[in-house]
């Protein structure tokens, strides 16, 4: 039904529920026979009123926002993780390019072909000025695909002129339809409205990227050495990268160990840390230890330079940074975190991630990688970690196959991340 116009049949799910929802659409950018694999689906409405209806119910079964009209007008692109496949929706209430009107909509919705119960496509004479529009006010090139469109014969010439000289192109499509050549529509970019528009677009451009604010997502995995945290991390990286592939999207693996950053802490490195976690786990916890309290609040600060030298500036950059141990790692390795004045407001302070994933191992599996601590530090360890889920957004990870793991933290990620990137 959606394989030979080139659409994973996945997205038959939000298509059902537009036609359950009595919304009628066009896939604007389709055709019978030449069709390329999609990014997203692109779904064209006849009036505002679809439009914000197709919106309504969409959002209502959980698809997310994620570029609203802010960013261009007339377009809203929503997302959704489903069946382990990234759903894109861009929903448009007007055939519009950078926000520059290029054709009317209403002509386009009325003149539609339907193909089948989900499919309804473009005239012939609207599938070449689409593509001709498409290529002159966003893309900038033409491919294969569009110039056997172009060849389309039999077409209504009258249509195609009263729609171009509608909206003041007409010579430029002619231009690229004969002769292949890419000019600048001037008529429509000159226009009051397009000028203000895109002197608003420019100056939101570099607005967005001055902005302190973190734009991408953090997640935490935490839990005891030997608890497969590092390989379940490398793993979601890979799946996301993949799912974000499309969207142009990062997701960056962070090793949050013990790798120093302030000068200070290389030449107190002479003092080994190994030593001083092999005492902290054997001796008797003390009731008060002014080494560990200023041990722990040192600590912070060299995790905290850790965060805003390498984290934080790919958080600004709309990045996903999942964490492989974070700043939490100390409460559940040092016994004395637990009695210590000092840790539970260092805790409080340091940056939180969106998501903190406690993996909930069993004692047998730790025993069996980490032969070298008695089980009751480990036990001990595990108890700790647990006690982490007071911190805000975090949620156990109970032990299961590595492809359970990775589909539950894939459902929490996505939403996280988008939230963050709205805008």
């Amino acid at each position: 039904m959606l394989k030979e116009y080139k659409i994973p049949e996945v997205y038959k799910i939000p298509l059902k529920i537009l036609k359950k929802s009595k919304i009628d659409y066009v896939l604007f950018k389709h055709t019978e026979k030449y069709n390329t694999p999609i990014g997203g689906l692109d779904i064209l409405f006849k009036n505002n009123k679809d439009y914000k209806r197709a919106m309504k119910v969409l959002q209502k079964n959980k698809y997310q926002s994620y570029l609203t009209e802010k960013n261009e007008p007339f377009k809203t692109m929503l997302i959704k993780y489903e069946k382990q496949f990234m759903l894109i929706l861009h929903l448009h209430r007007r055939i519009a390019w950078l926000g520059i009107k290029t054709l009317n909509q209403n002509k386009v919705t009325e003149r539609s072909k339907k193909m089948n119960s989900l499919v309804s496509i473009p005239s012939k004479e609207d599938q070449v000025l689409i593509h001709a529009a498409h290529i002159l006010f966003e893309n900038r090139k033409i491919t294969q695909t569009e110039k056997k469109i172009f060849k389309n014969k039999n077409l209504d010439e009258d249509y195609i002129k009263l729609q171009l000289e509608e909206y003041k192109w007409k010579t430029n499509f002619y231009k690229l339809i004969t002769n292949q050549k890419l000019t600048i529509p001037l008529k429509p970019l000159f226009n009051l409205r397009t000028q203000l528009l895109l002197t608003k677009q420019v100056i939101q451009f570099f607005t967005k990227r001055i902005s302190p604010k973190r734009k991408g997502a953090l997640i935490a995995l935490v839990g005891p050495n030997g608890s497969g945290k590092s390989t379940l991390t490398k793993e979601s990286v890979k799946t996301y990268n993949n799912l974000f592939d499309k969207l142009k999207l990062k997701a960056n693996y962070f090793y949050f160990g013990w790798k120093p950053i302030l000068p200070t802490t290389k030449i107190l490195q002479k003092i080994p840390k190994k030593e001083m976690y092999k005492t902290a786990t054997t001796e008797k916890i003390p009731k008060f230890s002014l080494k560990y309290e200023l041990f722990f609040t040192y600590l912070f600060l060299e995790y905290l330079a850790t965060y805003f030298t390498k984290i934080y500036p790919k958080l600004r950059n709309r990045e996903l940074v999942v964490c492989d141990r974070y700043f939490y790692h100390v409460y559940g390795q040092y016994p004395y975190a637990e009695k210590s004045i000092l840790m539970s407001v260092l805790l409080k302070l340091f940056p939180k991630p969106d998501q903190t994933l406690i993996i909930n191992t069993n004692i047998t599996t730790l025993t069996k990688r980490r032969k070298t601590i008695d089980t009751q530090n480990l036990k001990d360890q595990l108890r700790r970690y647990k006690q982490l889920i007071k911190i805000p957004n975090s949620q156990l990870l109970n032990s299961g196959t590595m492809k359970q793991n990775l589909e539950t933290i894939n459902n929490q990620i996505w939403k996280k991340h988008f939230r963050r990137l709205k805008y």
